[in-house]
């Protein structure tokens, strides 16, 4: 998935309590897979700490989320779990990140 940062949030208790937080992105490309939406909501562990780096894709690691920048991830729904989602009158499915990686704002 190729999407852009639009709303993030803190995570409080970031790095002494393991929390996923749910994060707003727009799409910009869906790479696998369908989804039609244009609004996207991905659950990332503890994000003031970065993110897990996807290798065979492009970009850099992540090691902070902005709004603006842009994304590319591999995404996938949980079958259970917990996060904090201060988003939770959107009613679009949630997704874990298993991992992203920053590139380029204009990158395909």
């Amino acid at each position: 998935m190729l999407a852009r940062l639009v709303d993030r949030k803190d995570a409080p208790g970031c790095g002494v309590l393991h929390v996923k937080l749910v994060m707003r992105y727009e799409v910009l490309e869906v790479i696998e897979g369908t989804y039609t939406e244009r609004d996207l909501y991905v659950a990332h562990s503890c994000p003031e700490t970065g993110a897990n780096f996807c290798r065979g894709l492009p970009g850099e690691g992540l090691r902070r989320f902005k709004a603006g920048d842009v994304h590319r991830m591999r995404v996938h729904r949980p079958k259970w779990g917990s996060y904090l989602d201060l988003y939770a009158d959107k009613r679009l499915p949630r997704y874990y990140a298993r991992c992203a990686n920053l590139v380029p704002p204009e990158a395909p």
